[in-house]
């Protein structure tokens, strides 16, 4: 079943609900697009999942660890005739994070997949590294 609909009459004005990345993505192509845009967000700060804390003088990271595409940022910029690197600067991370695990265990999460692959064998053994490695085939794919 195709659930895509189509809006009939004027849509030269939007409203975008929620100020995360994929709403003012969207946002950003529909003002590229010629139309008014009006974006909502419960939040006291735009930016969804990609938040931040503050508490006691230090500044928490709530979202996204790790930027996979930014590609798709630097195109709902684009839209709108911005560059990236004017507003952001991003910085390669070797390991990109640590996870920690109850059992007192920790994975390096790199960018490299093969390095990554060595790091799931020696956490998780071979047969999980195969699979990480379909994995990365078929995430590169999609």
């Amino acid at each position: 079943m195709n659930d895509v609909r189509t809006v009939t009459g004027s849509t030269d004005r939007v409203v975008v609900v929620g100020a995360g990345l994929g709403g003012l993505s969207c946002a950003l192509r529909l003002v590229a697009a010629g139309r008014e845009v009006t974006v909502v967000e419960r939040e006291p700060r735009p930016g969804g999942r990609a938040g931040l804390l503050e508490i006691g003088g230090y500044a928490f990271d709530t979202g996204p660890t790790v930027l996979t595409m930014p590609g798709l940022l630097d195109e709902a910029l684009g839209a709108v005739g911005e560059n990236r690197s004017d507003w952001l600067e991003l910085r390669r991370l070797d390991p990109a994070y640590r996870a920690h695990f109850p059992d007192g265990s920790t994975l390096d999460v790199i960018a490299d997949r093969d390095r990554m692959a060595v790091e799931v064998a020696r956490v998780c053994g071979g047969r999980e590294a195969q699979g990480y490695r379909r994995f990365a085939t078929y995430a590169e794919d999609l």
